[in-house]
């Protein structure tokens, strides 16, 4: 098993993950018109659509990587390991950013 085996294999979950979990909380905080009074809801809810757009487009990615659609020299572009720890990372501050249970949310 290659490095590049083993970083798909933890990449391709985590992203997943992280768009299913970060797509779920735009859902439910659903997309909020800007203005003044508003201003950190929609921050918020940018925050939550950016996040599950980048993950998404990490496990197409990654996909692409497995399947060779994407070229050997492109395959590690933006680094392996940065982008494993870009999806722990996104997955710890999920349980920071979400609405939690007692929300109006």
């Amino acid at each position: 098993m290659t490095i590049d085996t083993i970083f798909v294999l933890l990449q391709i979950p985590l992203a997943a993950i992280s768009a299913a979990l970060y797509g779920r909380q735009y859902k439910r905080h659903g997309p909020v018109k800007y203005s003044r009074q508003h201003r950190g809801e929609w921050i918020r809810s940018m925050i939550w659509l950016m996040i599950a757009a980048v993950s998404c487009g990490m496990v197409a990615w990654r996909l692409g990587t497995v399947t060779e659609v994407v070229e050997e020299g492109y395959r590690a572009a933006g680094g392996m390991a940065v982008q494993t720890l870009y999806q722990i990372v996104v997955l710890i501050a999920y349980v920071a950013l979400k609405d939690h249970s007692g929300s109006k949310n």
